[in-house]
């Protein structure tokens, strides 16, 4: 979803799967984000398998273009493809602390100067924070 390029770091070097699970694995994130990413990454995979009969992380850019490509099809398929893609833009953008933008790789790809003081790993959002639920209205 995030391919590197010569001169753009990608999801990997971005560690975007370290901090996706940093952030909904944690007691205070939310919980139909977890349940809806996860329930994705399963209908990736029967989709992949029936399809090519690999798991989705065995295919080639594209195979995995082709079937990102169909899923983004349905809504529930372009909601997943987004929800994703915003918590790997989060992982370029956010502090080194959460786990993804190592050695603000990111910030340096977009020329942006952080604020200081960053903060300290004892210190994070996701530390400090309680488990907030909202109730939605009907």
């Amino acid at each position: 979803m995030f391919p590197a390029s010569a001169d753009t770091p990608g999801a990997s070097d971005i560690q975007a799967i370290v901090y996706l699970h940093n952030t909904i694995e944690n007691p205070a994130a939310d919980g139909e984000d977890r349940e809806f990413l996860f329930n994705g990454v399963g209908w990736l995979n029967d989709l992949t398998r029936e399809k090519t009969g690999l798991p989705f992380v065995d295919l080639d850019a594209q195979q995995k273009e082709s079937l990102l490509r169909q899923i983004e099809q349905s809504r529930a398929g372009r909601n997943w493809l987004s929800l994703l893609l915003t918590y790997v833009l989060e992982a370029l953008l956010a502090d080194p602390v959460y786990g993804g933008n190592p050695d603000g790789i990111g910030w340096k790809w977009l020329e942006h100067q952080p604020g200081y003081p960053t903060p300290p790993a004892d210190k994070s959002w996701y530390k400090l924070a309680a488990p907030v639920r909202y109730q939605r209205k009907a």
